[in-house]
């Protein structure tokens, strides 16, 4: 475990020792695709660094939908606001593919190790970080139309969206496969596109007067 640590940048400046006791406080905990890790509301008992795999965002909106706001990479730190404020999971976590999670002890944690400053600086940065994904989800949920949020979409993702599947943007833009394939195909009479699926751009600049 300890060798686990020393890879993690956020424990970059603890020294051996310090990675020995921190190492009794945690566990590693693998979840399948479609697992979830912890649900929005749920106690804050532990702390997570995914480091292996996806996991996806979810922020609970009404009773019934849950709006997707981000997909997280490894080498991140899992809502750690909760560290600095005393609430409950913020989001839902559910693992995209196969996961492995570091878990740690979040009560010996902000006991014992909280007060290092590298450690609060790494952990603040990633914070912020967050605070961006959120404020584009919400500038997504709150644009004029599927339409904007799509054709937005396109440029900022113009150079892998050729690789994206209809479903998957529909996850991201939190609509139906069925409603990207039509629109998509609007783009394309719009000449936008030369094609939807692969989706190929043909008039980049269109698509931005669009959004404007």
């Amino acid at each position: 475990m300890k060798e686990i640590l020393r890879e993690i940048r956020y424990f970059a400046s603890f020294d051996d020792l310090k990675l020995e006791e921190l190492s009794k406080i945690c566990t590693i905990k693998n979840l399948s695709a479609g697992e979830i890790l912890f649900y929005e509301g749920d106690k804050p008992d532990y702390i997570y660094y995914l480091r292996k795999g996806y996991l996806k965002i979810l922020k609970n909106q009404g009773s019934l939908k849950q709006v997707y706001i981000h997909t997280m990479s490894p080498g991140v730190i899992i809502a750690e606001v909760t560290m600095f404020e005393q609430m409950n999971y913020p989001a839902t976590t559910e693992a995209l593919e196969g996961c492995e999670v570091l878990v740690i002890d979040r009560k010996k944690f902000m006991k014992y190790f909280f007060s290092d400053v590298v450690l609060l600086q790494a952990i603040i940065k990633s914070l912020s970080m967050k605070v961006k994904y959120l404020m584009n989800s919400f500038e997504r949920e709150t644009s004029l139309g599927i339409d904007f949020k799509l054709a937005k979409f396109i440029i900022n993702n113009a150079q892998t969206i050729s690789t994206m599947k209809h479903k998957n943007i529909a996850f991201e833009l939190n609509t139906t496969a069925e409603t990207i394939s039509r629109i998509l195909k609007k783009f394309k009479q719009n000449t936008f596109l030369e094609s939807t699926n692969p989706i190929v751009i043909k008039d980049l600049n269109g698509l931005k007067i669009l959004c404007n």
